[in-house]
């Protein structure tokens, strides 16, 4: 209790600091939010409340949000959107000296990424009438600032999530409407954005990227769109796409989630008849198997919160009609 502290009173007496994203840089604390007195805001904090300190302020009026903050380099970017749907792209170091737009995209959604790019870029979707969505890239100037994937208008390329691999990052797309989901993967470049893996045998396919283990990427795949979602693993290679075992066999799908890597093993969550069931793997077969089953019938359980201290995974989940609890795993 000793160590608990408030940090800022950013709002005294009012309606309250709103966060929206935080992230690590250079030892400190970078976190954006909202108040009804300064609008959107960026800020940074070593920990103390004599060194948590506003770094930019757009006024309530100018900018409706900012998201997507994440490296770049050693610098961290966000967008940020305003009146008439104009989005732009931002760089900052911490300061307020260091806080810079990039440059203005126009109309038209965009979405941060929450990882950082390959070779030091920011990635990020953005979607227009014409184009549909379609992924960008940043290395912090004007001139850098690029398109880099050049889908069909319409495909449906939601923007992530990215997970990476190597010196890449991997992403569920189509290339057009007509195509069933693959994943592909990207070094930030146009030249560098490739397909990936063919994961999909039907067009109506349901892909969620979960994340990396052992050099395999992990993903849920619903193949026919029946809502039989299930884990398959692969290194990008045919021989190395494998359908994991079943978590929720026959017609039902156990959607799974990916709670945390450790080491080289995946702690996956899965839900199947609406219960709750704790998996592990190693991206392969043999190294997939159940660790324990949470019975509630009627919810999904275990809960997504989690954290992962000393090698251990801390995580909320229940047995039976109880509430949620604390749980830990190795």
């Amino acid at each position: 209790p000793g160590g608990t502290q408030l940090l800022a009173d950013i709002v005294p007496g009012g309606f309250g600091f709103l966060l929206r994203s935080q992230l690590v840089l250079g030892g400190q604390l970078l976190f954006t939010g909202f108040d009804s007195t300064r609008g959107p805001s960026l800020w940074r904090t070593d920990g103390r409340p004599q060194n948590t300190v506003l770094v930019r302020s757009w006024g309530p009026t100018v900018v409706r949000s900012l998201n997507g903050l994440a490296p770049m380099g050693a610098r961290a970017a966000f967008l940020s959107s305003g009146p008439g749907g104009f989005f732009e792209v931002w760089r900052t170091d911490g300061t307020t000296g260091g806080t810079a737009r990039i440059a203005s995209l126009g109309p038209g959604p965009a979405f941060g990424g929450v990882i950082g790019g390959p070779g030091g870029r920011y990635l990020f979707s953005r979607f227009t009438q014409v184009g549909g969505s379609e992924l960008w890239a940043t290395d912090g100037t004007a001139k850098g600032t690029r398109q880099i994937t050049f889908f069909k208008p319409s495909s449906p390329f939601g923007g992530g999530p990215f997970v990476r691999l190597g010196n890449r990052l991997v992403f569920a797309a189509t290339s057009n409407e007509r195509a069933p989901y693959s994943l592909w993967a990207t070094d930030g470049t146009p030249k560098g954005t490739k397909p990936f893996a063919n994961i999909c045998t039907h067009f109506f396919c349901g892909v969620g990227v979960l994340g990396v283990v052992n050099g395999r990427v992990l993903v849920s795949v619903d193949d026919g769109g029946t809502g039989d979602a299930e884990l398959t693993a692969t290194d990008g290679t045919r021989q190395g796409t494998v359908r994991l075992p079943d978590i929720c066999p026959g017609a039902c799908g156990s959607h799974p989630r990916l709670l945390a890597v450790v080491g080289q093993r995946a702690l996956i969550l899965g839900f199947p008849n609406l219960k709750g069931e704790l998996w592990t793997t190693n991206g392969t077969v043999a190294g997939t198997s159940l660790l324990r089953r949470f019975e509630r019938a009627g919810t999904t359980t275990p809960d997504i919160a989690h954290a992962l201290v000393g090698g251990r995974v801390y995580f909320t989940a229940a047995e039976g009609p109880e509430d949620l609890e604390p749980w830990r795993t190795a």
